[in-house]
């Protein structure tokens, strides 16, 4: 299911899961991670959410995965255009999923 916001398509929700793509150009080298708007993050708490999996398309991909507590209590924040708060979580503080290989 699409998860939208103001008209746009940010994400989506599987498996209980919000599900986000990020592109190199997202991630935030101050804080080392990603940032989630504090409007997405009370919007997923409104419909029971608590997983979010973030899918990095940069240097090389990875997938991180994540609660929206963490998210939601992050003191790391940035405050794009005085209008959309942004919470930010390091990747270091993610557990990474690794890719599994298929042997044949």
């Amino acid at each position: 299911m699409n998860f939208i916001m103001n008209g746009k398509i940010v994400g989506y929700i599987k498996d209980n899961t919000y599900v986000t793509e990020r592109k190199k150009i997202h991630f935030m080298k101050k804080y080392q991670g990603f940032g989630i708007s504090q409007n997405i993050i009370d919007k997923l708490l409104g419909l029971n959410i608590y997983k979010i999996k973030i899918l990095y398309d940069g240097d090389k991909p990875h997938t991180y995965v994540t609660d929206i507590g963490k998210f939601n209590s992050s003191y790391k924040t940035f405050n794009f255009n005085d209008c959309d708060l942004q919470k930010f979580v390091s990747s270091r503080d993610m557990v990474e999923i690794k890719p599994q290989r298929i042997l044949v």
